[in-house]
């Protein structure tokens, strides 16, 4: 059943590595519940609130360790059963905290927030066993790990008097995102390659559909110039039709046999010369208005 209840914190590891924070979280929600008194040396709570309290403790306890200590029926006892057994981590800890914090530089960091996340897991296990670390110490800390790049910097920040560390790492924070966004700008293009202006950039533009307007009309008018002499060239092989029916006399070598025979030739060369005149115009005439079309749209 206790499965299938969820954890409000980390259970106690059977290897006693995370007895202090779990320690610290136990007496945290066991004070929350009002069971703050079951874990206390001279234990005076009610029966159903050492129930309640061993019931949480043991929800919160490795499974081999809740075989281990099958018999323990008070809070208290199994409470301090648990320190004795695990309070030596504060010895255990202690020195590896203290080494950490003694080597911890900021110069060894590629980011300001990756610093600021190891300074306080280190300061929070040297509080767990039991050393303070000042705001001072913080500060003091920060401004002599500084890179030996930025001596003017650490100097410009000292100045500053900042008397919390959250002060001063806030600015770091800024200062680098600023940094950050400086050198991406930098990174898009080389030095020196300005882009082209907005006004460059309509203009070229414009430019572009004017020489698509006038193409466009080229297109227009080739397309009509074909037409019109397609037509022209209908209305010539049907006058030419015309002429080669036109009724031709069949006279006796007379005078005036001759005379009508030449008079039926005359008249067709006659219709062929005015159908030729008309063609050799509307050519020109076709040509001429292809000339003023190019020239308007240029």
């Amino acid at each position: 059943m206790s499965k299938l209840m969820s954890l409000e914190f980390e259970a106690l590891d059977i290897s006693g590595d995370n007895y202090l924070a779990w320690a610290l979280d136990g007496e945290i929600h066991l004070s929350a519940k009002e069971l703050g008194e079951t874990i206390k040396e001279g234990n005076k709570a009610e029966a159903k609130d050492n129930a309640k309290a061993m019931i949480f403790l043991r929800h919160h306890l490795h499974e081999d360790l809740k075989n281990e200590y099958l018999n323990v029926k008070d809070p208290q006892i199994l409470w301090n059963s648990l320190k004795e057994r695990y309070d030596h981590q504060k010895t255990v800890i202690l020195p590896r905290a203290r080494y950490d914090w003694t080597h911890l530089r900021l110069q060894d960091f590629k980011s300001v927030a990756e610093y600021n996340s190891a300074l306080f897991k280190i300061t929070s296990k040297l509080e767990l066993c039991g050393e303070k670390i000042t705001e001072a110490d913080k500060l003091e800390k920060t401004f002599s790990t500084f890179h030996a790049n930025n001596v003017v910097l650490q100097t410009q920040y000292r100045e500053k008097g900042f008397q919390k560390y959250s002060q001063l790492i806030s600015c770091l924070l800024v200062a680098e995102q600023n940094n950050e966004l400086l050198m991406k700008n930098h990174g898009l293009r080389p030095t020196g390659s300005a882009p082209f202006p907005e006004a460059n950039v309509t203009t070229f533009d414009r430019t572009e559909q004017n020489h698509s307007g006038r193409a466009t009309i080229v297109v227009v008018v080739v397309v009509a110039v074909v037409v019109v002499v397609v037509t022209m060239v209908m209305e010539l092989e049907e006058t030419m039709v015309e002429v080669e029916e036109f009724p031709s006399k069949t006279h006796t070598l007379t005078k005036e046999g001759e005379t009508e025979v030449a008079t039926d030739k005359h008249h067709k060369q006659m219709c062929v010369t005015d159908v030729e005149e008309k063609t050799i115009g509307l050519v020109c005439a076709v040509h001429q208005s292809i000339w003023l079309s190019c020239i308007n749209s240029l």
